[in-house]
This record gives structure tokens, C-alpha cells and sequence, in this order.
């Protein structure tokens, strides 16, 4: 007797729209558990672009202080053990510098840090920087430097029902996607050999 050809499950049809219908429209309940979810995989660290509006955060957890090495030829900016910071302020090394890192985010919901300078020798540009980002906090703004004056210009935008949104990130996991592969936590590292000239 002849093997009785296997029955292979038959898979329901898609139910047909109906345009008239536009309920047959609608999203099941469970539709945004299939959408992509975006990764955070990059977060510049640098003050605003002169033609955005941005926000700072509130939460102060996201305004921590820093020692940054700003490599501004190589347009790079390294994240610095506080040992190793304070080594190299006694060194006098001029790329040092300590800043506060502010998480602020453009109207597209990009997030950035902002390196605050913290110095003894304050000038305009930081004061007005400092004062614009505290500002943002509650309003959308933008920068502009006034070379005339030495500081920058605050721009208030005339329309701020738009919400910032924030990502969904810690403060903690934005710093390793920010200085992924710029983080100095050793005196042996190439970038400090570098500055040393230890070829």
C-alpha cells in the first residue's frame, strides 16, 4: 500500500483590506513589539552647531565633571582617569582640560555631550556658554559667537511648545558610546606616549 503523502499545515490567508472599511486598517495591540528599535551608537562630544536648537538636561546627574584631553587637530576628544588628569595638570600639559559634560539633545532627539570648560583664568566665551546652558535647560536655544564682544549670543527660539526627547540610554552608557576607544585609564597609553613624544 502505497505511503500516504504527508498533509502540510495550510497558512490562513491574509484577511483582504477593505478601503471603504478604514478600521481594516487598524494596528494590532502587539505591533509596536515589532518595530525596529533605533541603537544608540554614536554621541558627538562638542559644543552646539550654530544652527541648531538645542536642550540641555535637567537632571544633574547628566552635568558631571571630567578630565578631557581635546586634541583639536585630530578633532578628538579623550575621556581621562582622575589620577592621570591630575599627573597631567602637574605636567602642564595644554591639551588637558576639565569640563563639565552636559547631555543636551537637538530638535531631532540627537544626543550630545557639551564640554564645558571649568578654569581659574574665566573669560567671556565660558561664562556665556555656561549661562546658555543653563538657559536651555527650559527653553530651546541656539549659539552664536560674537567675536566683537568675545562671548556668545543666546538665540531663544519664538516657538517652544516642542517636548526634548531624551534617550532611553543612562548617563553612564552615553559616556561609553561617546569615548568608545578614547577612554585614557593608563599612563602607558599610545595617545599619552604620543603627547610625550615616546614614539
Amino acid at each position: 500500500m502505497p505511503a500516504q503523502a504527508e498533509l502540510l499545515p495550510i497558512e490562513a490567508a491574509p484577511v483582504p483590506l477593505e478601503p471603504e472599511d478604514l478600521t481594516s486598517f487598524a494596528l494590532s495591540e502587539n505591533f509596536s513589539d515589532s518595530v525596529a528599535q533605533k541603537i544608540l551608537s554614536t554621541v558627538p562630544v562638542r559644543k552646539p552647531a550654530k544652527e541648531s536648537f538645542i536642550r540641555t538636561s535637567p537632571d544633574p546627574e547628566h552635568w558631571a565633571q571630567f578630565g578631557l584631553l581635546e586634541l583639536k587637530e585630530l578633532g578628538k576628544t579623550y575621556l581621562v582617569a582622575p589620577q592621570i588628569a591630575a599627573s597631567l595638570s602637574v605636567e602642564g600639559e595644554s591639551t588637558m582640560i576639565a569640563a563639565t559634560l552636559v547631555l543636551y539633545v537637538d530638535r531631532r532627539g540627537n544626543p550630545f555631550l557639551w564640554p564645558l570648560k571649568i578654569s581659574d583664568k574665566e573669560n567671556e566665551w565660558h561664562v556665556s556658554a555656561r549661562r546658555a546652558a543653563e538657559l536651555a535647560k527650559e527653553k530651546w536655544l541656539r549659539l552664536s559667537a560674537n567675536m566683537g564682544a568675545g562671548c556668545y549670543d543666546i538665540l531663544v527660539a519664538s516657538n517652544q511648545d516642542t517636548e526634548p526627547v531624551w534617550p532611553k540610554e543612562s548617563y553612564g552608557e552615553i559616556l561609553k558610546v561617546a569615548f568608545r576607544d578614547r577612554v585614557v585609564a593608563s599612563q602607558d597609553h599610545d595617545i599619552l606616549k604620543e603627547l610625550r613624544g615616546q614614539f
